[in-house]
C-alpha cells in the first residue's frame, strides 16, 4: 500500500491551489498491485475548503492534483487531509481493503 503525505508548501495560482507530494511504495509483488488508486485529499483554511482526487499508478514516486474551482486562499498557514483506499486481490483469493490517512499543516504560497 502506498504511503504518501503532502509537500510542506502548496503554490496557489488564480485561486487554485496545487496539491502534491512525495509517494512510497510497499514491496509487494507486481500482480498484488491494483493498476490505478486514488489520493483524496482536502484543503481547509479558515472558511474555506476544498477537496480533490489525485491518480495513483505503480511506480509513482509522486501524486499531483489541483483545485477545480477558483477559492479565497490566503498565504500562510492551512491544514491538509488525505486518504489513500486501496483493494487489491488477496493473495489466497478475494479482495483486501486497505487505507491510509494523514493529516498535516501545510503553508499556502500565493502567487
Amino acid at each position: 500500500m502506498p504511503k504518501a503525505e503532502f509537500k510542506p508548501v502548496l503554490e496557489v495560482h488564480g485561486g487554485k491551489a496545487s496539491v502534491s507530494g512525495p509517494l512510497s511504495h510497499d514491496d509487494l509483488r507486481p500482480a498484488l498491485m491494483p493498476d490505478v488508486q486514488y489520493v483524496h485529499w482536502l484543503l481547509v483554511q479558515e472558511r474555506e475548503i476544498s477537496a480533490g482526487l489525485a491518480e495513483i499508478h505503480p511506480g509513482q514516486s509522486e501524486w499531483r492534483s489541483q483545485d477545480s474551482s477558483a477559492h479565497d486562499w490566503v498565504a500562510g498557514a492551512a491544514q491538509a487531509v488525505g486518504v489513500i483506499l486501496t483493494v487489491r486481490p488477496a493473495a489466497s483469493g478475494g479482495n483486501v481493503l486497505e487505507t491510509f490517512t494523514w493529516s498535516q499543516q501545510v503553508t499556502f504560497e500565493v502567487g
